[in-house]
């Protein structure tokens, strides 16, 4: 596929990298003079584009036209709005992504055109510092399906998760993923050895169609 990654640091690098990867045609496009000087002498395949992407003269110059994907990392909210419209409407983008840091936007950037929206840039920048994390995001929540859902489950002595490792936990459905699990005010990118216990908070990735048979599969409840 042909992506093209607009905005972002630290989000933006891992993404590249995970993109690059898995043989992925990928653009980068930010304003960052020297993030962008670090990102092209790293990455050979990637091409780097140094501008502001909420400018369209600096997508056209782009050559993005008709790519398969944008994602849209900016830090404000209404900048990846922008990015994302401007992506579908003048250059023929088939899908597109963003993060946005007020929940409440999440709603209504997707009745403005948006494919994907996550909420909270925190926890992507968590996830996405985890390669692998990020990989089994992106294989098992693939931008064709519906929208992602961010989820809470709260993790109690009965639930079926508790005090078993994640690897052991064959129920959650493959479009949906233990994307951290918060325990003790701490945060735990999972792994399959990581267990999961008792009045653990996990937050769960999932497309609309997994979200409820995630929830059976950790907590036991509907």
């Amino acid at each position: 596929m042909k992506i093209v990654i607009a905005g972002g640091a630290t989000e933006s690098e891992f993404l590249a990298e995970m993109l690059i990867r898995k043989g992925h045609t990928t653009v980068l496009i930010n304003e960052d003079k020297n993030f962008c000087d670090l990102m092209a002498s790293k990455f050979k395949e990637l091409m780097v584009i140094i501008g502001d992407p909420r400018n369209l003269s600096v997508l056209f110059e782009a050559e993005i036209e008709r790519f398969d994907i944008m994602i849209s990392l900016c830090s404000e909210d209404a900048d990846n709005l922008s990015i994302c419209q401007m992506g579908k409407k003048m250059l023929g983008i088939e899908k597109n992504l963003c993060s946005v840091t007020n929940p409440k936007n999440v709603q209504i950037f997707a009745k403005l055109g948006v494919d994907h929206v996550v909420s909270s840039a925190y926890l992507i920048a968590e996830m996405l510092k985890n390669a692998a994390v990020l990989e089994n995001m992106i294989q098992a929540l693939p931008i064709e399906e519906g929208k992602i859902v961010l989820g809470e489950i709260i993790v109690s002595q009965e639930s079926p998760a508790a005090n078993k490792y994640v690897k052991e936990i064959k129920e959650i459905p493959e479009d949906s993923i233990i994307s951290c699990v918060i325990r003790d005010s701490g945060i735990i990118i999972p792994k399959g050895n990581t267990m999961i216990l008792p009045g653990d908070k996990l937050i769960m990735l999932s497309s609309s169609k997994a979200a409820e048979a995630s929830e059976l599969a950790l907590s036991g409840r509907k």
